[in-house]
């Protein structure tokens, strides 16, 4: 019988240490991952459906619902299910919340790589940004766990868009960094905007004035 693992459930399943040491040995495997299924439904919002599996192991597949009209009426704008099932008979083994679970992955997958690519001699982690990831990558558990890698974790919001400074995106990231620059008291001329137009493959790189 298939199990319901809801959120709060997940996040006990899950402690970050042991999710990220699991997400390092599940990258080492091969997988089979066939791209994404896309759908629009009827101009008001997409399902998306993501599956992957393992040769003998398990078999997943996610479903997405994206409305972004959900914010104008309170209700969330994402919303999804995993389901979790058996790759050799198809068995379906549980259903597990999928913001959840998204966000967990992707917040454990950035401190895996933080393992590798930070230098010995780091001390902080700069998180901009205030959206759920934010969140699960500052959460007492990861805080807990870049300890155990002799840095300290700080949290800076950086608000800005470009609806409120005349519509001009490099206004609005300048101001954004301009936010980073007073809190950590760094000279602005020394933080790089880095930025790539939508449908443009190109990143530039600037310094804000």
């Amino acid at each position: 019988m298939s199990v319901l693992i809801d959120a709060e459930r997940l996040r006990a399943l899950t402690p970050w240490p042991k999710l990220i040491d699991a997400l390092q040995s599940a990258f080492r495997e091969p997988c089979e991952v066939p791209e994404r299924l896309h759908f629009d439904i009827d101009g008001a919002g997409s399902l998306i459906i993501m599956p992957a599996w393992q040769q003998n192991g398990f078999l997943g597949v996610k479903v997405v619902q994206v409305f972004p009209g959900n914010s104008r009426i309170g209700k969330p704008t994402v919303h999804g299910m995993y389901m979790l099932a058996s790759a050799g008979t198809g068995e379906v083994l549980s259903f597990i919340d999928a913001q959840e679970l998204t966000a967990r992955r992707t917040a454990a997958t950035s401190a895996l790589a933080s393992r590798f690519l930070s230098r010995d001699s780091s001390r902080c982690l700069l998180v901009m940004g205030t959206g759920r990831l934010a969140a699960e990558v500052i959460g007492e558990n990861g805080t807990r766990e870049l300890h155990e890698q002799k840095r300290h974790l700080l949290l800076l919001e950086a608000i800005a868009t470009a609806s409120n400074l005349g519509g001009s995106v490099d206004a609005a990231l300048t101001h954004a960094l301009q936010q980073v620059c007073d809190f950590t008291q760094w000279p602005l001329g020394h933080v790089y905007l880095v930025r790539r137009t939508r449908g443009s493959p190109n990143w530039k790189t600037s310094l804000p004035r």
